[in-house]
C-alpha cells in the first residue's frame, strides 16, 4: 500500500509538470496566426497623472525596450538606489501594423504576464485593465492579461498605436510572448496559462477546505487525534498562502479594500510562515514523538516574533526585505521537523513510519529542483511553480494515508461491532430458555412476593420506630445558652441516619459541641451512630473535666470505638468542639479537633468575612475515627470567637447535593448564605440555607444524610469573677450516659503499659 502512495504522488507530480510544461509552449494554437509585440515594445517613464492623450504623440520619448526576461520592468528602475522595489509609473508603447493573415478579423490581445497594474489602450480606445493604480494599489498577480480589440478602432491599412499604462512595483515585467491574433485563439491561449497559473490552485484550495474540515472532525472524533489535528490546521495555512495564486481570478478579489502590502502579508506570508511551523508538529504526531515542551515554547517564541516583524512592515519593500530572515525562519522549522524525523529512526521508533516518511516528500524534492533547474535554464520564460503542484501531491498521499488509517479504525469497531451482536444473539437465546423455567417459578414467587410485601410493611414500621426512636436521642435542634444561640438541621437520607450531632453543656453554659457523620447509610450506620454517641459524650466529659486536649479526647473515641463496634466496617468522621469561660472582652476561646470531616466554617463579624478552619501549623488531619490498623492525626485547632461571631458545622451531604444537571450546591453557596444573613438567628440562617438548597435541587431526592449546626456568640451576662470551673460530681451532661467505668480502666492500662 505504501508503494501505491509513492507511485501516484510521483504520478501526480510528473502530469501536472508535463501539463504546464505544454502550457508554456510557444507555439500557435490550432495554427492561428499570431502578431508577437515584444520585439516592438518601446518604454518611457511617466507619472500618476499622464493620460493616453498627453504620450501618444511624444513616440520621441520611447526607447526600446530589449530585456525580455521575466522581471524586464523590474530592471529598469534599478538605478533609484532600491533595488526596484518602488513604484513607478511607465508607459509601454507598441506600434504595429495588422498582417494580412489578420486583417478583417476579431482580434483580441494576450499578455501571459504582466505586473503589477495595467490599463491598455488601441488608437486612443480603452480596451482593459488588470489590477489597480495607487493609493489602492492591488496586483493583477498571476493571471494572464486578455483584452477584445474592437474592429473598429482599428487600422486595417495602417499603422496602430498600443499603449500599456503600467504601475510597476517590486518583481515586475512584461511576457515576451504577448502576442495579438485572433479573440479566439488569444482567449484560449490566456485560458490556458490562467488555468495553470491560477484556476487550478482554486480547484486545490477546495480540496484543502474539505480535507481540513474532514480530519478535523475526525481528530473530535477519535479523542482530538494529534495527526489528525495538525494535518487539518496545515491544511487551513496552506489554503491561507495560496491565496494569492488564484485571487485575481474570482469577482470578490477586485472589491476588497486593502493595500497589496498588506494582502501579501497577511495571505502568502502569514500562511506561509505557520504553514512549515505546523508541518514539523505533524511530523512529529506522524511518527508518535513526544517534543518536550521547552521546544515548544521556544518554537511559538519564534513564530510570534516573526509574525510581530512581518506585521511591523509598513510598506512592500520593507517587507520584501524581510524576505531574506523569513527564509531562514523557514529554514529553523522545517529543521526541527528533520529533527524530530531523525531522532525517531536513531531510536528506531516507529521504524518503518520513518522510512516511508522521507518518501512521502520525494514529489516537494522533484518540484524544488524542477523550480529552480527551469528558472536558471529558461530565465526569460514564465512558469508556473511545480513546488506547488508537488505539495498538493504531498497533501493528497497524507489523505489517502489517513483516510485509510480511519478506515482501518471503522473496520475495527465495525467487527467488534458484529461480534457484539453475535454475543448478544447468543445471549438472547439463552434469556430465551431461561424464562421458559422462569415461568414455572413465578406462581412461587408471587407467594414469596405476597409475604415479603408483609415483612416490608413491617420493616418499616419498626424503621419508623426506630427514627423516631433516634431523633428522641439527640438533643433538641434548637437551643439558646448563656452567650450562645444553636440551631441544627437533621435531615435523614432514610429513616435512620448515620449522621450524630450532641452539645454539651453545665447550668446553663454551652461547654462543646460535637458533630459526627458515619459511613454508609441506612440501619449499620444509625447503629454505629447509637454507639458512638454515648462513647463520644462520655469521653468529652471526663476529657472536659480533666482539662484534656480535643486531640486526645479524639484519640480514645477512636480506640474505643475500634474496641466497640469490633468488626463492623463502618467509620466515622467528624468534629469535636471545646468552648472555654468568656474573658474580659467576652470573647470565647474555642478548641477544635478534626477527624477526617469537612472543614467548619467561621464567620468574623469584624471582618464580615467566612473562612475555613484549617491546620495553622501545617500538621493536615488525615485518617477517620474507627479504622483499623491506620495511623491517624487529629490535630487540635485554637481560635477565638467574639459577639456576633458564627461558627457552621455540616456534613457533605450539604455541600455535595446535585441538581438535575449534576452541579454541587458547593461551599461557597453556603458562605455566602452566610455571610448576607449574618445579623439573623441561627434558626434563621438553617430556614434560609434548607430553602436556598431545596430551589438548587428541584424536587431531586437527597443523596445523602444532611446536618448542619450553626452557632452564634450573643453578648454573655456572667463576668469573669463570677465564672467557676465546675466540679466533677456537679457536671451534668445533656443526656443520660452509660456507666463507663471498665473502659476507664482499659485506658487507664493501656496509658501504664
Amino acid at each position: 500500500m505504501r508503494e501505491k502512495f509513492k507511485l501516484i504522488s510521483i504520478s501526480i507530480f510528473l502530469c501536472m509538470l508535463a501539463a504546464c510544461l505544454s502550457s508554456c509552449k510557444k507555439s500557435d494554437t490550432a495554427g492561428s496566426p499570431r502578431l508577437y509585440i515584444a520585439p516592438l515594445f518601446t518604454w518611457c517613464e511617466t507619472n500618476e497623472s499622464s493620460t493616453y492623450n498627453d504620450i501618444v504623440g511624444q513616440k520621441d520619448k520611447f526607447v526600446p525596450l530589449t530585456d525580455m526576461s521575466t522581471k524586464n520592468i523590474q530592471h529598469l528602475f534599478k538605478d533609484d538606489g532600491t533595488g526596484g522595489l518602488s513604484g513607478h509609473y511607465l508607459w509601454v508603447r507598441v506600434d504595429f501594423e495588422i498582417p494580412e493573415e489578420l486583417k478583417h478579423k476579431s482580434l483580441g490581445l494576450n499578455i501571459p504576464y504582466l505586473r503589477m497594474a495595467q490599463r491598455t489602450y488601441v488608437n486612443g480606445c480603452f480596451i482593459g485593465s488588470k489590477g489597480s493604480f495607487p493609493p489602492k494599489e492591488r496586483s493583477a498577480l498571476y493571471s494572464a492579461h486578455y483584452s477584445v480589440i474592437p474592429e473598429n478602432i482599428l487600422n486595417h491599412e495602417g499603422n496602430n498605436v498600443l499603449l500599456i499604462k503600467i504601475w510597476h512595483h517590486g518583481q515586475s515585467g512584461i511576457s515576451k510572448n504577448s502576442f495579438i491574433g485572433t479573440t479566439q485563439d488569444a482567449y484560449i491561449s490566456s485560458e490556458i496559462t490562467t488555468f495553470f497559473n491560477c484556476r487550478i490552485y482554486g480547484i486545490f484550495e477546495g480540496v484543502l477546505v474539505i480535507s481540513a474540515i474532514f480530519f478535523l472532525l475526525m481528530a473530535i472524533a477519535f479523542g482530538n487525534n494529534g495527526a489528525y489535528r495538525f494535518f487539518a490546521f496545515l491544511n487551513g495555512t496552506t489554503f491561507i498562502f495560496l491565496i494569492p495564486f488564484w485571487a485575481d481570478v474570482f469577482p470578490w478579489y477586485n472589491f476588497i479594500d486593502i493595500k497589496y502590502h498588506n494582502f501579501i502579508k497577511f495571505t502568502l506570508c502569514t500562511g506561509l510562515e505557520a504553514t512549515f511551523y505546523l508541518l514539523s508538529f505533524f511530523i512529529a504526531e506522524f511518527l508518535e514523538f513526544k517534543q518536550p515542551r521547552q521546544i515548544k515554547g521556544l518554537r511559538l517564541l519564534l513564530l510570534i516574533l516573526s509574525e510581530i516583524f512581518l506585521i511591523r512592515a509598513k510598506n512592500y519593500d520593507q517587507l520584501m526585505a524581510l524576505s531574506v530572515p523569513m527564509i531562514l525562519m523557514l529554514i529553523v522549522h522545517i529543521s526541527f521537523g528533520i529533527a524530530f524525523w531523525l531522532i525517531t529512526l536513531i531510536k528506531r521508533q516507529n521504524l518503518r513510519k520513518s522510512l516511508t516518511l522521507i518518501s512521502y516528500f520525494i514529489p516537494v524534492l522533484l518540484g524544488s529542483l524542477t523550480d529552480i533547474t527551469l528558472r536558471k535554464l529558461f530565465p526569460n520564460v514564465v512558469f508556473p511553480f511545480f513546488i506547488l503542484f508537488s505539495w498538493h501531491g504531498t497533501i493528497l498521499v497524507f489523505v489517502f494515508i489517513l483516510a485509510r488509517r480511519t478506515l482501518i479504525m471503522f473496520r475495527t469497531n465495525l467487527r467488534q461491532t458484529e461480534e457484539l451482536k453475535l454475543l448478544n444473539d447468543h445471549l438472547e437465546d439463552k434469556v430465551r430458555e431461561r424464562t421458559h423455567e422462569l415461568e414455572g417459578a413465578n406462581y412461587e414467587l408471587s407467594l414469596l412476593n405476597e409475604r415479603l410485601e408483609k415483612e416490608k410493611f413491617r420493616t418499616d414500621m419498626d424503621l419508623e420506630m426506630a427514627s423516631i426512636i433516634q431523633r428522641k436521642f439527640f438533643p433538641q435542634t434548637n437551643k439558646n445558652f448563656n452567650g450562645w444561640q444553636i440551631a441544627i438541621l437533621y435531615e435523614p437520607l432514610a429513616k435512620v441516619s448515620g449522621d450524630l450531632y450532641d452539645y454539651y453543656n453545665y447550668n446553663e453554659i454551652l461547654n462543646g459541641v460535637s458533630l459526627f457523620d458515619v459511613s454508609g447509610h441506612g440501619i449499620s450506620a444509625s447503629l454505629i451512630t447509637m454507639l458512638s454517641k454515648n462513647i463520644i459524650s462520655h469521653t468529652f466529659q471526663k476529657g472536659f473535666r480533666q482539662s484534656e486536649p480535643v486531640e486526645k479526647m479524639l484519640y480514645k473515641i477512636n480506640s474505643q470505638i475500634i474496641r466497640e463496634k469490633d468488626n463492623i466496617d463502618n467509620y466515622l468522621t467528624g468534629i469535636l468542639c471545646r468552648f472555654s469561660d468568656f474573658d474580659k472582652d467576652d470573647a470565647c476561646r474555642v478548641d477544635l479537633g478534626n477527624a477526617g470531616h469537612p472543614y467548619p466554617l467561621h464567620f468574623n463579624a469584624a471582618t464580615k468575612e467566612v473562612a475555613e478552619i484549617t491546620e495553622e501549623k501545617g500538621q493536615l488531619h488525615y485518617g477517620a475515627i474507627g479504622m483499623k490498623g491506620m495511623d491517624v492525626s487529629y490535630p487540635e485547632m485554637n481560635f477565638s470567637m467574639k459577639v456576633d461571631d458564627i461558627l457552621v458545622l455540616y456534613t457533605d451531604g450539604v455541600t455535595e447535593s446535585t441538581n438535575k444537571n449534576s452541579e454541587q450546591f458547593g461551599l461557597q453557596r453556603v458562605k455566602n448564605i452566610i455571610t448576607a444573613n449574618c445579623e439573623k438567628t441561627p434558626n434563621e440562617i438553617l430556614n434560609i440555607l434548607t430553602w436556598e438548597l431545596a430551589q438548587f435541587t428541584d424536587g431531586k431526592p437527597l443523596e445523602d444524610d444532611i446536618t448542619m449546626i450553626v452557632l452564634k456568640r450573643t453578648p454573655s451576662d456572667i463576668s469573669i469573677e463570677e465564672e467557676a470551673d465546675a466540679d466533677e460530681e456537679d457536671f451534668e451532661p445533656t443526656e443520660n450516659v452509660q456507666d463507663y467505668e471498665e473502659l476507664e480502666e482499659i485506658e487507664e492500662l493501656e496509658e501504664i503499659k
